[in-house]
């Protein structure tokens, strides 16, 4: 722990402080809360959202989530009457590992065995009385992402102090804390914020153990490569990336061998991956018939407006909005022409390109609806390649670097309102800007 890295916590906890004391009862923390809770009473056997209540407690002590055989109005039951449909399977889509988190930071942290959460309403009338037993009823909930959020700035901090230098560290890392998305996710009990701290892990010990020759380190990255994808799903994007680059590390050697690429260290890093990860994919298999599944509904965007604007929006919001949110990192755009060690740059292009290449085709070939969240594993790359150059330009003249520290200073400050605004003031679930 030093100063620099001290002051980035400081900053992004502050930031982030809301999610102990603002309501949450969008749709997908419901969800978890309520998976976190059939864990809890019936173990893996009962990882859906079948059965599930909620009960308004008194005053301002929040939900409980609670089982129900015996009633119609579950939450499956009152979607069914909308005719909305696609949560009612026998397995959830997603895996169980954010779930699990959420148990046992019940177990440690609840002062009782119900599972509760801070509903909106529940929320207005606090403001009135004066009174939210946030601490007392659901802090559980919300210091699973919030600790995660942090860690994931910390191990960004660590590698680049480590791998470029601490200056470099440190503007990465306050990229990142002030990015609206980021803060978004840190403040809701979603899945992002862990499966970002695995993703950025895994490639980092990823490109570490081959610096290094290093066996253990691409255990390392085997393991959390596994909690990546067990977290959600969508991580698989990080296996093209891994692919990729060990590709481009062997570059020089295609001419004597194709199948030399397949080293140790691979073996090592696919055969984690496969063991780790083999029980969730048997059983997605088992049920559904495919190690693969997303739910499907005829007329989701019927259902819900905003789907249907997703569904329908230009390709390239998608990237401008990441632009948007944090235009410093429109430096992103110089990386390539900077000097760093080939591999590393390598690694951090590809990082950048191929989740967002995935994001952006993806939906036009499913015709499923894209959330800008869903390119949180994009935002560490972007955050790094931003800080080198940032870096490199301060060591210039102070007159050339003046409107470099000037777009920094504006979008930081930039960046900060709009998670205010999305975060704490509207309360939404997502962010969307411009267009």
């Amino acid at each position: 722990m030093n100063l620099k890295l001290l002051t980035i916590l400081i900053i992004a906890a502050t930031i982030r402080a809301g999610a102990f004391f603002y309501p949450h009862d969008s749709w997908d923390q419901r969800y978890y809360a309520s998976l976190a809770m059939k864990l809890d009473s019936g173990g893996f056997k009962e990882y859906n959202l079948q059965n599930v209540v909620f009960n308004k407690l008194p005053g301002t002590e929040g939900v409980e989530i609670s089982k129900d055989y015996h009633s119609d109005h579950t939450l499956l039951g009152d979607f069914r009457k909308h005719g909305f449909t696609y949560y009612d399977e026998p397995l959830f889509y997603e895996p169980p590992l954010f779930p699990y988190l959420i148990k046992f930071s019940h177990d440690v942290f609840a002062q009782h065995k119900k599972f509760v959460y801070i509903d909106h309403q529940t929320w207005i009338e606090s403001q009135k009385n004066g009174s939210l037993h946030f601490f007392r009823n659901s802090f559980y909930n919300s210091i699973v992402p919030f600790t995660f959020s942090l860690l994931s700035i910390v191990i960004i901090f660590w590698f680049c102090s480590r791998y470029i230098n601490e200056d470099v560290a440190f503007y990465s890392s306050l990229f990142l804390t002030v990015s609206p998305v980021h803060v978004l996710t840190a403040t809701k009990v979603w899945t992002d914020s862990i499966g970002l701290l695995f993703y950025c892990s895994t490639l980092f010990f990823f490109y570490i153990a081959y610096k290094k020759n290093s066996d253990f380190n691409m255990i390392l990255s085997g393991i959390f490569c596994s909690l990546a994808v067990l977290s959600r799903i969508s991580d698989l994007s990080i296996i093209f990336i891994v692919v990729i680059y060990r590709l481009y590390l062997y570059k020089d050697n295609f001419r004597k061998s194709f199948w030399g690429a397949i080293d140790k260290k691979i073996i090592i890093f696919f055969g984690l991956f496969v063991l780790l990860t083999f029980p969730w994919f048997s059983t997605t298999t088992r049920i559904f018939g495919s190690p693969l599944h997303l739910p499907y509904q005829k007329n989701f965007s019927d259902l819900f407006p905003f789907v249907n604007f997703e569904l329908h929006r230009p390709w390239f919001t998608y990237i401008v909005d990441i632009m948007v949110q944090n235009p410093i990192w429109l430096l992103f755009l110089l990386f390539p022409f900077y000097p760093l060690e080939n591999e590393l740059k390598f690694l951090i292009i590809v990082w950048s390109a191929v989740p967002l290449l995935i994001l952006t085709i993806l939906p036009m070939i499913l015709q499923v609806p894209i959330h800008d969240i869903y390119a949180l594993p994009v935002y560490p790359a972007l955050s790094i390649g931003a800080g080198y150059v940032f870096y490199k330009i301060n060591k210039t003249s102070t007159l050339k670097a003046l409107p470099f520290k000037l777009l920094m200073l504006i979008s930081v400050l930039w960046s900060i309102s709009l998670s205010f605004k999305y975060a704490y003031v509207l309360l939404a679930d997502c962010i969307n800007v411009p267009l």
